[in-house]
């Protein structure tokens, strides 16, 4: 998760400290064993603030909850103020929260730019959800749109994914923050072995949470509109790995075919890899940087993916990735990457090397050492 990435890039400059504000009390342990710090204050069982849940009945923060930050402020007294997500950001919405922070840098970091994945969702779902049901998602967008504006103003730097995610937020709102991109990473894992074609099967892999709609959405696009037809273009039987936490249960019925297997949540994802010949990313919206493209890579695997899939990488197009954006292309890739073993090595070999430039964690102590003007922490 991004944010553990940076909280560990931190530790570089100082004393790191955790307010939790939207975990719930059986989530505490596993953030304080995960982040490696004692300096964690909890407020138990809180829900978070609904934000992202219902936009248009979003509440402000509670005094409780405003209470709670305030008295930890005042005693930790921080140099940064490190916020991640929009929804936590509406804490500083709050002026004598801002008043104990008026000495220290605020800044917000971002995984996904929330109305401009609302409003792709709307685009991408109108037809299944139907008219009212979308007019009223739409005019969601736009008042998320309307809290970003008002969270932005509110701190120094704003930290996004990609470079196209800066053009836009530069673009909607201006210099009323300092936008910065800081791209997702990864811990770096040895590279999986080449996978050679066996002459009778492929495996075809999908890694993704799949209580995450996007997700599903584009399980379902697969399976219905690509898979029948790239079992067509070959003769070599094929077989799709879904791998991901919480599959609905139209998705874990997908079991049933002899040629689909949905594993649920799994403890590790590399036998997965070490079974695939090839990874996918037919994804149709949401917002963010694929991280699972970039983990794909690292270990030598192949990713088709659509250009949205695929979008904030900066990845090359027949170079280290493939992009279609129909079905037909889709599987026409897919057929490519089983018949012509050399692209599909070429393509492996191309991410391997743009992962580890563009993606790893190394690089975050330097970034941030840019950002902060703060030497490392001794």
């Amino acid at each position: 998760m991004r944010i553990f990435k940076h909280i560990e890039a931190l530790k570089n400059f100082g004393e790191v400290r955790l307010l939790i504000l939207q975990a719930k009390a059986d989530d505490y342990d596993a953030i304080a064993h995960q982040t490696e710090i004692s300096g964690i204050a909890n407020k138990p069982d809180n829900e978070g603030l609904g934000l992202l849940a219902s936009p248009e009945n979003a509440p402000s923060p509670l005094n409780s909850e405003l209470d709670f930050v305030n008295e930890h402020l005042k005693s930790w007294k921080p140099d940064l103020f490190f916020c991640f997500r929009l929804d936590s950001a509406r804490i500083l919405e709050s002026s004598s929260t801002l008043n104990a922070l008026k000495n220290s840098l605020k800044i917000l970091d971002l995984d996904d730019i929330e109305s401009k994945a609302a409003i792709r969702a709307v685009k991408s779902n109108y037809k299944v959800y139907g008219r009212i049901y979308t007019l009223r998602k739409f005019f969601d967008s736009i008042k998320l749109k309307a809290i970003e504006r008002k969270a932005f103003k509110n701190f120094d730097n704003t930290l996004i994914c990609s470079t196209k995610d800066q053009k836009d937020l530069y673009k909607h709102f201006g210099s009323i923050c300092d936008f910065k991109v800081i791209p997702n990473t990864i811990d770096l894992q040895e590279q999986l072995p080449d996978q050679t074609v066996n002459e009778n099967k492929i495996n075809l892999l999908f890694v993704g949470t799949m209580s995450y709609h996007p997700n599903v959405r584009a399980i379902e696009y697969f399976i219905k509109e690509i898979y029948p037809l790239a079992k067509q273009l070959t003769n070599i039987n094929l077989h799709l790995y879904i791998v991901g936490h919480k599959p609905p249960e139209r998705i874990r019925k997908l079991n049933e075919a002899e040629d689909i297997t949905v594993t649920g949540g799994v403890n590790s994802v590399i036998p997965y890899y070490l079974l695939s010949n090839i990874v996918i990313c037919p994804i149709l919206s949401g917002g963010g940087t694929r991280i699972k493209i970039i983990e794909a890579m690292s270990l030598n695997r192949p990713v088709i993916s659509t250009t949205l899939g695929a979008e904030g990488l900066n990845v090359k197009n027949e170079l280290n990735i493939l992009l279609a954006d129909n079905p037909q292309d889709f599987a026409s890739c897919i057929l490519r990457l089983t018949e012509q073993p050399d692209l599909r090595n070429k393509i492996a070999k191309e991410g391997v090397d743009f992962a580890t430039c563009n993606y790893s964690t190394k690089i975050l102590p330097d970034i941030f050492q840019e950002l902060l003007q703060k030497p490392l922490y001794d």
